[in-house]
């Protein structure tokens, strides 16, 4: 089995390297860390992720920002890592560079710093 802090560990190893490959799995990395930290609270407060609709992740989202506030700010971040996940795994023929990576990681901080609010 493999934990959020392990694809986030990962992440933050790819981000150093020097390659498009390795930032596009970096941020891709990211978002599913900061994703399935956000499952593990939602179980944590009996926050229902699989009702409404949409796809598994958007569900999963609007659920979690109608909890609370604070929820919510996590979701505003959690959905710009969201876009950048997208721009790494289906825009291959536009740039993604280290900056775009560096930022998915200033982006998992803010939704790990909200995350700890709850």
């Amino acid at each position: 089995m493999i934990t959020p802090t392990e694809l986030k560990e990962k992440s933050a190893d790819l981000v150093k390297e020097n390659s498009e490959f390795h930032w596009r799995e970096s941020a891709r990395l990211a978002y599913y860390a900061i994703y399935h930290e956000m499952c593990i609270v939602a179980q944590q407060y009996n926050i229902d992720l699989e009702n409404g609709e949409g796809g598994r992740h958007k569900r999963a989202l609007d659920n979690f920002a109608a909890y609370s506030e604070v929820a919510s700010d996590f979701v505003y971040f959690a959905e710009r890592m969201k876009q950048y996940r997208i721009m790494s795994d289906y825009d291959i023929y536009t740039d993604f560079t280290k900056d775009n990576a560096n930022a998915q990681q200033n982006l998992l901080i803010l939704c790990e710093d909200e995350l700890a609010k709850m």
